[in-house]
């Protein structure tokens, strides 16, 4: 994502964090289940999402 984030010239990465759902804790490895939460400056604006990954089995 940081890769694909940077490809942009008015893209300024605020944060990318993948962490437990339940208790927001960080992760180092992607798991069963996941949040990917991220935070990108555009210019002046800044915009805030997650994305809940559940591994399908």
């Amino acid at each position: 994502m940081e890769t694909v984030i940077s490809g942009f010239s008015l893209a300024r990465l605020d944060y990318l964090e993948m962490v437990d759902p339940g208790t927001l804790q960080p992760l180092d490895t992607a798991g069963e289940r996941l949040l990917v939460a991220l935070a990108v400056y555009f210019d002046n604006t800044r915009l805030i999402d997650n994305l809940h990954w559940r591994e399908e089995g």
